[in-house]
């Protein structure tokens, strides 16, 4: 059993480096933000039913629709909402939001509009030191992690030309948000 475990880890581990270092093109399509949240939601119902997990789900009454990779996204997704499961005591709620804002840069360009996607557990949180390194190549605070799920997320939403960023204090959880070019 130890050695099948370490086997898998050493699997994923593999898999992790090949994917962080061989940054794959994205294949854009058009996307729909809310089903593509559903079925990440799908891929980790599992996990979410191991931890007796709750979702609630706060989606904008809108569609969001963008011109993204639906695969690289869902696998963002998967990554960011699995951590907030892990990261959850039993049977506490994750939250899952999405919104529409815009940015306006200061050189007189017009106002973007991004898709933002916030992810919120009720977990033990991050102290300042975990958060600045979060997003690093080979960072875990898991026991088994790869260090790379994260640091993959963040290459993928910056590929899209997006941003992603962490609010967390010790104590109170962690908070994710991705915003994403609409």
């Amino acid at each position: 059993e130890l050695v099948e475990r370490g086997i898998k880890h050493l699997n994923k581990l593999v898999v992790d480096v090949t994917q962080f270092s061989r940054q794959k093109e994205l294949e854009r399509s058009t996307v729909d933000l809310h089903e593509s949240l559903e079925s990440s939601l799908d891929l980790v119902s599992e996990r979410i039913q191991e931890k007796n997990a709750m979702v609630e789900k706060q989606f904008i009454d809108r569609e969001i629709v963008g011109h993204w990779d639906a695969y690289q996204l869902r696998q963002v997704f998967v990554n960011v909402i699995a951590n907030a499961v892990d990261a959850s005591q039993e049977g506490a709620p994750v939250r899952i939001s999405t919104d529409l804002v815009s940015s306006a840069d200061s050189d007189g360009q017009p106002a973007k509009i991004y898709a933002r996607i916030i992810i919120a557990d009720k977990g033990k949180g991050m102290d300042k030191a975990t958060r600045e390194r979060i997003f690093e190549p080979f960072f875990s605070t898991k026991k088994r992690g790869t260090g790379l799920g994260l640091a993959i997320v963040k290459q993928i939403v910056e590929q899209h030309g997006g941003k992603i960023s962490v609010a967390s204090e010790p104590g109170e959880g962690s908070q994710f948000s991705i915003d994403l070019p609409v």
